[in-house]
């Protein structure tokens, strides 16, 4: 990649769940996939994050 290129990211999530072991957080597998201008895959990660979890907020974990 240069400076100046245009990404387009994608972003797929595949699970959400809150931990078993720890409610107070919130799990998510997802995949990020990237394309350069000229529509060529320059990322494919997939991921698995711990967040914290608040009941009761919108757009949290469920």
């Amino acid at each position: 990649m240069r400076p100046g290129a245009r990404l387009t990211l994608d972003v797929t999530v595949h699970e959400s769940r809150i931990s078993a072991s720890r409610p107070e957080l919130g799990i998510v597998r997802w995949q990020w996939t990237m394309q350069n201008q000229r529509l060529e895959q320059v990322l494919d990660l997939e991921a698995t994050s711990m967040f914290n979890h608040m009941s009761g907020i919108s757009g949290t974990l469920r």
